[in-house]
């Protein structure tokens, strides 16, 4: 057995303590969705991994929760910042309540394109008429750079798993599937290397 492992507070302590190029990267990219953010809504973070982003925006939200598909990461958001987190897999995720805000960071790539129009649909069952849906994704440049950060980030960081060692697809805005939607602001961050797109539910 491998003894390479994903922390679950890695992305979380990353924030607050990491002095390297990948936690200024990391920084940067949270920093832009916290910025898309309206004050005083109601925010899901779908694929909140150690919840990171929930804990800087609750200072700003009405309410806010957290879903991941990894156990290990919701035991350690209710650990550390507490709140409404629960385990949940976005193929299925049906929580029966829609929210002012849905962010769905650095998540999507994940999925092959049949599986994420699935996602996507369970992502809009949960948005209001009138809310707003974040989705962020790495771009073609990052994806192009890839293979040799990996080979960097694994001599940095040799027993840390990142979740982009999963399956990493190119995703195609043109492609994305998203009725009843407008765009009301999309563009790169971080040196271009992460797309950001911000839809408002007509």
């Amino acid at each position: 057995m491998s003894d390479i492992t994903q922390e679950a507070g890695w992305y979380f302590d990353a924030y607050f303590k990491g002095k390297g190029i990948l936690h200024i990267f990391h920084k940067k990219r949270v920093n832009k969705i916290c910025s898309l953010v309206p004050d005083n809504k109601d925010i899901l973070d779908c694929g909140c991994g150690s919840g990171i982003l929930v804990y800087l925006l609750s200072k700003k939200a009405k309410s806010i929760s957290g879903v991941d598909i990894r156990k290990e990461c919701i035991d350690f958001c209710n650990k550390k910042i507490g709140g409404n987190f629960r385990q949940g897999d976005l193929m299925t995720l049906n929580l029966n309540k829609k929210f002012d805000v849905v962010i769905c960071s650095d998540v999507i790539e994940h999925f092959y394109p049949k599986d994420r129009e699935n996602v996507l649909r369970n992502l809009d069952k949960h948005v209001k008429e009138g809310g707003m849906l974040i989705l962020t994704f790495p771009s073609r440049l990052y994806l192009t750079l890839g293979p040799l950060w990996l080979r960097i980030r694994r001599l940095l960081y040799p027993k840390q798993k990142f979740d982009d060692e999963d399956v990493h697809l190119v995703v195609n805005v043109n492609k994305l599937k998203m009725k009843n939607y407008i765009v009301v602001k999309k563009g790169f961050t971080c040196l271009g290397l992460v797309f950001y797109l911000v839809l408002t539910k007509t």
